[in-house]
């Protein structure tokens, strides 16, 4: 495996590094992915391996010892670990965020408390402001529960969004607070089909002291240290990480499919397999054109947003518009029409897991169920007579509108077109 301690400056130099850390992890985790799904947790293993290599610096700025790597850059390396591993890779995407936000924006006294001997710690992050903070002498008391911590059991230091309390009218101001793991409660809670690995439970903290140096505004655009890509602002700094991620899971999908196409025949007692059928063929060429079209035009619009941060701009409501409406495209593009358009079913849970981490963690259902006790994860409804949901993995996840999440769980189905929410 690579252990990557410098990154060049050049940006293709840099490219051909990071996707060469890539490749030094592929066979460690594939062999972790079973065993995260098992454990619904990445393995020791895998976490060390991607933070040996260096690819959680994947946003860091340099003077840290990051990689600061452009936004197409970032999508060719989180594309290809979603891929490999889709937990993997939505994991490694809020670590990197995580600890690039931090390493800009906290003073060079915090800095120094968290890199402990210059190290990058290992981080999580919930973006949203589920928490609220009191300003005291000195800082803040946090209070709040935060959802969807990918990656938080094997992190040592926690970003959370929250809302400062105050008596001005108006929507309240936001801050990211970063605090120790060791100081919040990990809520056992992350039941789910698919992305299983990434173990994004709940954690909370009850008026929790935050000194101001552990924290700082979310508007701000001008890092204290690194580069172009921290005037991005929000929602540009992570919808490129999302887009990656959708691209990663459909191409793995597609690949996962192709591979059951080649063995499997249409009917009881027909030799003709389904490789060969001119039907399949088609709308796996539309599919994968489809694929490649997204993906061109979300390079387009980065570059388009690189361009613009290197110019000392922060990207305007137009160009930030269109950032997260890509996220949209790849979405539908990966469940166009189940991304096969057959129905596949098969003992092995590849495909199964593949197309049920094609939805994000923050729309997976989580059966409630106190602490400590397994959830019932509810069956897919689309399952063929006799067989059961471990007997019948299927091609491709309906995505429903976003009120039916909260009613159901993702169904196993092929050839669905309802059109996903976008996170």
């Amino acid at each position: 495996m690579i252990n990557v301690k410098t990154f060049p400056v050049d940006r293709d130099e840099k490219h051909r590094v990071l996707m060469d850390a890539v490749e030094s992890v592929r066979d460690t985790l594939e062999a972790g992915a079973p065993e995260s799904e098992n454990t619904a947790t990445l393995p020791q293993v895998s976490v060390n391996a991607l933070y040996d290599s260096g690819l959680f610096r994947l946003k860091l700025p340099q003077v840290l010892g990051g990689a600061e790597a452009d936004l197409v850059t970032q999508l060719d390396v989180l594309e290809a670990v979603c891929r490999i591993d889709p937990s993997a890779g939505w994991c490694l995407m809020i670590g990197a965020a995580s600890l690039g936000g931090l390493g800009a924006f906290l003073p060079e006294e915090t800095i120094d408390e968290i890199f402990v001997d210059g190290n990058p710690p290992r981080t999580a992050g919930v973006f949203a402001p589920f928490g609220q903070v009191v300003p005291v002498d000195g800082g803040y008391r946090l209070t709040g529960r935060w959802s969807f911590a990918s990656g938080v059991r094997h992190s040592e230091w926690i970003s959370a969004g929250a809302r400062v309390v105050t008596e001005k009218a108006g929507y309240p101001p936001q801050i990211r607070v970063v605090i120790p793991t060791s100081d919040v409660k990990i809520h056992d809670n992350w039941q789910v089909m698919g992305l299983r690995g990434t173990g994004s439970c709940d954690f909370s903290a009850e008026d929790l002291f935050v000194p101001d140096r552990f924290a700082w505004d979310v508007s701000l655009t001008e890092p204290l240290r690194g580069g172009a890509m921290y005037r991005l602002g929000r929602p540009g700094f992570v919808t490129n990480e999302h887009s990656a991620f959708a691209l990663g899971v459909g191409r793995r999908a597609l690949d996962a499919v192709t591979d059951v196409a080649v063995s499997k025949s249409r009917g009881y007692n027909s030799a003709n397999l389904l490789v060969r059928r001119p039907a399949f063929q088609r709308t796996l060429s539309e599919c994968d054109l489809r694929l490649r079209a997204a993906r061109a035009l979300n390079v387009e619009v980065l570059e388009e947003a690189w361009q613009t941060v290197c110019e000392g701009r922060t990207p305007g409501p137009a160009l930030q518009a269109q950032m997260p409406q890509r996220l949209h495209l790849h979405h539908r593009c990966c469940r166009r029409r189940g991304l096969a358009g057959v129905p596949l079913w098969r003992r092995s849970g590849v495909v199964q897991l593949q197309c049920a981490s094609a939805v994000p963690p923050r729309h997976q259902r989580r059966s409630p169920a106190p602490d400590g006790q397994r959830r019932r994860i509810r069956e897919p409804r689309s399952i063929p007579a006799g067989l059961t949901r471990r007997q019948c993995n299927g091609v491709a996840v309906s995505f429903p509108p976003l009120p039916f999440y909260r009613r159901q769980s993702a169904s196993v189905v092929a050839g669905n077109s309802s059109t996903p929410p976008v996170r």
